[in-house]
């Protein structure tokens, strides 16, 4: 009895599940017909014809996630096989003038797409917040931007790096992904600025928001907006005013590290009699270096929220760094496609898109092979998506994609995605162990400084003994 053989193309995607599980995902989550309707609805005074929004993003996506090493040679290459409806030079035109609310709106958008498929949490939160849902807050500005506009080439006004957009990103502390984006032209303007916007497009669906930020959000004002529809656990800044509330009796204690802290119960101030007010818990650790670790809370109940818990719930905020960091230098950030505000923060907002879709086949492919998300490693993993995705851009056309990818809802896709990554793991996926220290952390040796500014290793070799 003869079998039959399996087509060449779905043989090609079977043997490369990463790239499939990240293919499905994109289809799912950057739906033309849903990208464009986001486009119009916030769109402002621009408009489209033969290049769509959705084109654009799509063609951006291909250039950070591969195989093509610039965005010219994406270019090229959709114009030779037709799938680039205008010039190049259009392509950049519309780039640098990308509605900057869109861009801001996309991250929001892909991430409510997102929601419906997530996954186990990518790390535990303490127990006193089981009922919260955990926000991480903190700006990134663009650095670097390249000088490819004649305004921006090297004068005497313009001898300094150069900002792109700013904007403001909220992340979920659990999950790890990035829920929203709010942006400003000027990179030199603050983030907190745009604090109201972000907490107006972020969904209050669910369990409490608590937002966790740093000292750039101390102040009245911000934390007064977090406790208006949330709780909060803010770093105090240094100028702002805490008067405290005699009644009540400081408390001491040491965190899991040995490190002692001290908390107060008292009011955050502002103005000249202090009748602007909210009341909060003030709980300081001293730092090293003569620095003190100042944080306040809305959660005034010590016995239900203790303070050891909130200050481990603060030191989470480094995760959004982490964040950053990762779009900045895996998902190539750093390497620039436009010069204008516009266009750094159309990037950086699909930067963040394609941070999501990562994460979540890192989440997957961590269930799938019942490992904990928070040892496998993101950037390992990425390596073989991007890797997989160019053999499947080599092999097979997009027509040959639209017929293999049959669009699935979101029960179908998570089901699909557990299936297909399961048995798929490697060893090189294992994030490096770093243990956590379990006492107090230990004294930083002193920098060696260079007695010359240069040395041959022949010398080196010579004197040691």
């Amino acid at each position: 009895m003869e079998t039959q053989e399996m087509p060449f193309e779905a043989s090609v995607l079977m043997r490369l599940p990463l790239a499939e599980a990240t293919l499905r995902l994109m289809r799912h989550v950057l739906d033309p017909a849903e990208l464009d309707r986001l486009y119009d609805e916030f769109r402002g005074g621009c408009y489209q014809r033969q290049l769509t929004f959705s084109q654009m993003v799509q063609l951006i996506a291909d250039c950070l996630l591969g195989p093509a090493e610039s965005a010219r040679e994406r270019l090229l290459e959709a114009d030779e096989q037709d799938e680039l409806p205008a010039t190049t030079r259009a392509f950049y035109d519309k780039l640098s003038r990308s509605p900057i609310e869109v861009s801001a709106r996309l991250v929001g958008h892909c991430h409510e797409r997102l929601r419906p498929l997530g996954m186990a949490s990518a790390t535990s939160l303490p127990g006193c917040l089981a009922g919260h849902r955990v926000t991480l807050l903190d700006g990134k500005v663009i650095k670097h931007v390249p000088r490819r506009l004649r305004p921006l080439r090297w004068s005497e006004p313009n001898a300094m790096k150069l900002l792109g957009a700013r904007g403001l990103v909220a992340v979920d502390a659990e999950t790890g992904l990035a829920e929203c984006l709010c942006g400003l032209a000027d990179g030199e303007r603050q983030e907190v600025t745009l604090v109201p916007k972000l907490l107006a497009q972020l969904s209050i669906d669910g369990p409490r928001r608590l937002f966790v930020a740093d000292r750039a959000f101390g102040f009245l004002e911000y934390v007064r907006q977090f406790d208006a529809i949330g709780d909060f656990v803010v770093r105090m800044n240094r100028s702002a005013i805490f008067e405290r509330d005699l009644a009540v009796e400081s408390r001491r204690g040491t965190d899991a590290g040995g490190r002692c802290w001290e908390e107060e119960t008292g009011w955050v101030c502002r103005g000249p009699q202090r009748l602007e007010r909210i009341r909060v818990r003030r709980i300081t650790m001293p730092l090293e270096k003569k620095d003190v670790l100042i944080v306040i809370t809305n959660l005034t109940d010590a016995e239900v929220f203790p303070a050891a818990e909130l200050l481990d719930t603060y030191r989470r905020r480094w995760g959004i760094e982490g964040v950053f960091q990762q779009i900045t230098e895996v998902f190539d950030l750093k390497r620039l496609i436009g010069s204008t505000p516009e266009a750094t923060l159309l990037q950086m907002s699909l930067c963040l898109v394609v941070y999501n879709l990562i994460r979540m086949v890192h989440q997957y492919a961590a269930v799938a092979n019942d490992r904990p998300p928070e040892k496998v490693s993101g950037e390992m993993l990425f390596r073989d998506v991007r890797s997989e995705l160019t053999t499947v851009a080599r092999l097979l056309t997009p027509a040959h994609l639209e017929l293999l990818l049959v669009p699935l809802g979101p029960e179908q896709l998570q089901a699909w995605l557990l299936k297909l990554l399961q048995g798929t793991w490697h060893r090189k996926w294992t994030k490096s162990a770093r243990p956590r220290p379990s006492g107090p952390p230990k004294p930083k040796t002193k920098k060696l400084r260079q007695e010359k500014p240069h040395d041959s290793v022949f010398r080196v070799l010579r004197r040691t003994p």
